[in-house]
């Protein structure tokens, strides 16, 4: 009984696409993965930058470490300043800038 007769030109081709074709896979979906925490990050941040500003807190006395976050899905995030920390606005001046759209 005999077997597929490739000739190793062949499966060399074949192994090397089989390598790129997972490489590949696997980029993408660490790719993928990590855009999606983002985006969920950034539409976490939106909300609650919409309901500072309807709270009043873009008044001259708005904090926003005054503003707590109880049903945030995210850990370590307490505040508005937690949040936007996250998205990588250090200063509470900066997350203030942001939701209030200065």
């Amino acid at each position: 009984m005999k077997g597929i007769a490739l000739p190793m030109n062949y499966l060399v081709i074949i192994i090397i696409g089989i390598v790129v074709l997972v490489a590949v896979s696997v980029m993408f979906m660490g790719f993928f993965a990590e855009g999606q925490e983002d985006l969920k990050l950034e539409e976490e941040l939106s909300k609650k930058c919409n309901l500072f500003v309807i709270s009043g807190g873009c008044d001259i006395g708005g904090d926003p470490d005054d503003f707590s976050i109880s049903d945030s899905s995210f850990q370590n995030i307490n505040t508005l300043t937690d949040l936007c920390a996250q998205r990588g606005i250090l200063s509470k001046a900066d997350c203030k800038d942001k939701c209030c759209g200065k």
